[in-house]
């Protein structure tokens, strides 16, 4: 299995979460589950500075390349873990979405 981001593994991701983090980036209604907006703008530019390490441009080049290479998402977990939430607006993150984002941990 191929290394990741701080040479943990790849991550096998299952298509419920690859649906809710897609539906994140490209706005399929721009929402969690549950009403609550999340990708906000400082998120996003937090995800990215993550992704460009592990090779990825865009978060729309880690959508494109998640079913064909599985790669590493803890340290989104992570992230939200730390409290990122608290950076971002003072909106925290849809209890949803660390229900959904907990499915990319090992």
């Amino acid at each position: 299995m191929a290394a990741g981001l701080f040479g943990e593994p790849a991550l096998a991701c299952n298509p419920e979460s690859l649906t809710f983090l897609h539906h994140s980036v490209h706005g399929s209604d721009g929402v969690a589950p549950n009403g609550s907006a999340w990708l906000t703008p400082v998120t996003r530019r937090l995800l990215l500075e993550i992704l460009q390490h592990d090779g990825f441009a865009t978060l729309e080049a880690l959508i494109a390349a998640i079913p064909v290479h599985p790669r590493p998402l803890s340290a989104v977990v992570a992230l939200i873990d730390e409290g990122l939430a608290s950076f971002v607006s003072g909106q925290d993150f849809s209890p949803d979405a660390h229900v959904v984002l907990r499915s990319f941990e090992p």
